[in-house]
């Protein structure tokens, strides 16, 4: 015989012997797949009971996730992965907000001041002092229909108090010399400005040396019939708050304080509250950006053991 006609012999049969192992090897499959005539098509078991007929079968309830499994999506968000820095309370598109060197605002015409003032506030910033504070107030043009101006807090016996404080700020010249636009001021009492809420602002950057990178949210609590100040009617506010994460692991944590427009020579502790209490006093739903199991997590609790005062 030929070796071609070998050559051609073998194949046919080995091509036979593919094609019978392959119609075994699927006649296998079907009968493992095969459901079992034995097996109970009821997920669950009747048991008659006093008179009472109850379910033995315990259902599977789903587990809320936990703050810890979602470590990767948290950091996915840091990096970015969203349309709004989560520093930011949730506003509408139309709300004029207006973005600076360093910190973003609301601004609030009725009362010729911000509604909230949002920011990062890192460890490398803290640090980072090369700029001086200026002391250049002065209006803001971002605001169409004209901000608040010296001449309002002139001889009006208030302070013109940073919201975004000057000394978060001192990284760049351009970030300080933002920070004193009259949209980032609030009348506060001098004996006010000058102690407790500085202070405050201390521990906000003890904290965000301790944590590498702290969320600000700061502002006055404003409402209808606050008294006013000057020609354009600045509102004297009665209190003012500041909302405070630490988002990245290990330490998971939020706080939030309350305080009078007053002197005060209590400890900032006393004035700690949740997240949630502020936003309940002020009507501005913090940090919105944040994946929602975290948020609410965070804002609904708040230790004293978590924090270093």
């Amino acid at each position: 015989m030929k070796k071609s006609t070998i050559r051609l012999t073998k194949g046919i049969i080995t091509i036979i012997c593919i094609i019978i192992l392959y119609f075994i090897g699927m006649n296998n499959q079907e009968d493992t797949s095969a459901p079992s005539q034995t097996q109970s098509s009821e997920t669950s078991t009747l048991v008659q009971d006093s008179g009472t007929t109850q379910k033995t079968e315990q259902q599977d309830v789903e587990e809320k996730p936990k703050v810890e499994d979602i470590a990767e999506e948290i950091i996915s968000v840091a990096l970015g992965d969203i349309a709004a820095p989560l520093e930011l309370p949730a506003f509408d598109i139309d709300d004029p907000v207006y973005y600076y060197n360093g910190f973003t605002l609301l601004y609030d015409e009725q009362h010729e001041q911000a509604r909230w003032v949002a920011y990062e506030l890192t460890n490398d910033e803290v640090f980072t002092n090369v700029a001086k504070r200026s002391d250049n107030f002065r209006p803001d043009p971002q605001v169409a229909t004209g901000s608040a101006t010296k001449n309002d807090y002139y001889k009006s016996g208030y302070d013109r108090g940073h919201l975004a404080p000057a000394g978060d700020l001192g990284w760049s010249a351009e970030s300080m010399s933002d920070s004193f636009y009259f949209t980032n001021m609030s009348p506060q009492d001098p004996s006010f400005n000058r102690g407790i809420w500085k202070k405050l602002e201390e521990l906000m950057r003890d904290w965000a040396i301790e944590s590498g990178s702290i969320l600000i949210a700061t502002g006055p609590i404003l409402r209808d019939g606050l008294p006013t100040i000057g020609h354009n009617g600045v509102s004297i506010p009665e209190q003012y708050y500041k909302v405070i994460i630490d988002y990245q692991e290990p330490l998971l944590r939020g706080v939030g304080f309350i305080l009078n427009n007053e002197k005060s020579s209590a400890p900032l502790s006393s004035f700690a509250v949740t997240i949630d209490e502020v936003e309940a006093a002020t009507g501005i739903d913090f940090f919105a950006a944040l994946p929602d199991i975290l948020e609410e997590q965070l804002e609904s609790s708040y230790n004293r053991n978590d924090w270093l005062y």
